[in-house]
C-alpha cells in the first residue's frame, strides 16, 4: 500500500490524448483548457466540434490515423503550439472537412499532410500560419462531383508567407475575399476551366505570381 511519495519520485509528464477506436464524435469544447501535449485521432473519428481543444496551450502534435472523412468545427485548437501534424494513412484513405479557423494563426506548423480529399476550406482555416510551406496539392478531389470542394472560402490561407505553389482542385468556381491575401512566396497559382468567382484581393500581396494571365485585375487590389 502507498504510504509516501518524496519529493522526485513523478516527473512531470506529457499528456497525450488516445482515444477508444471505437469513438466517432468529440463535441464543442470537450477538453477545452486541458492539458495535452498530444493528440491521436482512431480511424472511426468523423467530427471534432467547435474549440473542441481549445486553450491547450501546451498542444505541439497531432497524429491522424482516420480511415474515411473527418471534419472540423470552429476553432478546434484555438490556443495550441502545433509544431508537428502526421498521417498514419496514405493521402487517399481519408478527407477533410477544414472548419473556420480550424488551424488559424498555428505560426510554428511547418508542413501539413494534406489527403488528397478535401470538402471545405472554411474561412480562415489556415490563416497567419506563417510557417507553411507545403506546395498544397488536393487536386484529387471531386471524382464524385456533387461532394466536391467547390469554393475557397474568406481568407482560407492569407499571410501563409511560404506557400509556393497551390493546385487547383478540379471542381473549384470561387475563390473568396482575401483567400491567399499576403501569400509573399506564392508562385505557381492555375485557375481551372470551372471558374466562375475571383473575388476582389484574393491574390493582393502576392507580389512572386509568375504568371499572371487570365486573372483579373482586381484579384491583386
Amino acid at each position: 500500500m502507498l504510504k509516501y511519495i518524496k519529493s522526485g519520485d513523478f516527473e512531470p509528464q506529457e499528456f497525450v490524448a488516445q482515444f477508444p477506436e471505437e469513438l466517432k464524435i468529440i463535441g464543442n469544447t470537450s477538453f477545452n483548457n486541458c492539458d495535452f501535449h498530444k493528440i491521436e485521432f482512431g480511424e472511426n473519428v468523423k467530427s471534432v466540434g467547435n474549440k473542441a481543444f481549445s486553450e491547450n496551450k501546451n498542444l505541439t502534435e497531432i497524429v491522424f490515423n482516420v480511415k474515411g472523412k473527418i471534419q472540423f468545427g470552429q476553432k478546434p485548437f484555438n490556443g495550441a503550439q502545433l509544431t508537428s501534424v502526421i498521417s498514419k494513412r496514405r493521402p487517399e484513405e481519408w478527407e477533410i472537412d477544414f472548419g473556420e479557423s480550424a488551424f488559424m494563426y498555428m505560426v510554428r506548423l511547418n508542413t501539413f499532410p494534406f489527403p488528397k480529399k478535401v470538402t471545405a476550406f472554411g474561412n480562415l482555416c489556415f490563416a497567419n500560419c506563417f510557417n507553411l510551406k507545403d506546395t498544397i496539392n488536393v487536386s484529387g478531389v471531386g471524382e464524385v462531383a456533387q461532394f466536391a470542394l467547390k469554393v475557397i472560402r474568406n481568407e482560407s490561407f492569407e499571410n501563409c508567407k511560404k506557400l509556393v505553389k497551390f493546385e487547383m482542385p478540379l471542381y473549384v468556381n470561387q475563390i473568396g475575399y482575401h483567400a491567399f491575401k499576403d501569400c509573399t512566396a506564392l508562385q505557381n497559382f492555375k485557375i481551372n476551366n470551372n471558374m466562375i468567382l475571383l473575388s476582389m484581393g484574393c491574390l493582393c500581396g502576392c507580389t512572386q505570381l509568375q504568371s499572371i494571365q487570365d486573372i483579373p485585375r482586381e484579384c491583386f487590389s
